[in-house]
């Protein structure tokens, strides 16, 4: 089982359709998987969102960064 917290936050006072994300997830069982995400993201329109993020798992694993391309419908 996986268990995760993720908090978003336009930052609309600073650039229109920026937001933030910070998220928390760990797994139980025989592996315990901790990690962090942290997400910049920019809302093209109310249907497009290109999004940057960075996954840092605790322990021995390497981070991984991501780039998506969301649509909304």
């Amino acid at each position: 089982d996986t268990y995760g917290i993720n908090l978003r936050r336009a930052l609309n006072e600073v650039v229109s359709g920026l937001e933030v994300a910070v998220g928390y997830s760990t797994s139980t069982g025989s592996e315990k998987n901790d990690s962090w995400t942290y997400e910049l993201s920019y809302n093209v329109n109310k249907q497009v969102s290109i999004a940057y993020s960075v996954n840092d798992p605790q322990g021995d694993a390497k981070s991984t960064n991501s780039v998506a391309l969301r649509y909304n419908f």
